[in-house]
């Protein structure tokens, strides 16, 4: 278990992993590491693995590198992603990880942007998730990029 008293910044730590403050939302592995699943209507349908060094991580602003207009307020988070041996899609945020998780945070009743980007980007991502409002009004992208992922355009492109 996670001994809380050690999380550096334990207000961040409560807004990005609930599950941590709550009983039976995670579950607690060997390692000491927990086990968070954020599956559901506007989440990434990802198991996160959280312990006491990345749980005062916080979402950032995305590396203009990845050379993609998101529709939207990207934000990201560094970490490490793979596909567990039952088929699971795992993350471990790391600030010297060989991933980018991407979130794109798209619509609202008064905003324009609809995440249009995801049918391009899609195919350029290890993963990609869109999770919307049954209305499809609002809701979220979600992108698995490696840490060094440039998109290159070409002027047969435009």
């Amino acid at each position: 278990m996670i001994n809380k008293e050690k999380i550096k910044n334990i207000e961040a730590a409560e807004r990005m992993w609930p599950e941590l403050f709550t009983e039976n939302e995670s579950v607690t592995l060997t390692n000491g590491e927990e086990l968070i699943n954020r599956y559901g209507k506007y989440q990434p349908n990802l198991t996160f693995l959280i312990n006491e060094k990345n749980a005062s991580m916080v979402w950032e602003n995305v590396p203009k590198e990845i050379n993609i207009n998101f529709d939207g307020d990207p934000l990201s988070l560094p970490g490490d992603y793979w596909v567990s041996k039952k088929g699971t899609h795992c993350f471990r945020p790391n600030p010297n990880g060989k991933h980018i998780l991407v979130r794109v945070d798209w619509g609202g009743c008064f905003i324009s942007s609809r995440g249009d980007e995801y049918e391009e980007t899609k195919p350029l991502a290890l993963f990609a998730k869109r999770a919307s409002s049954n209305g499809g009004g609002t809701g979220y992208n979600f992108y698995i990029f490696d840490k060094n992922f440039r998109r290159e355009v070409s002027i047969e492109d435009i």
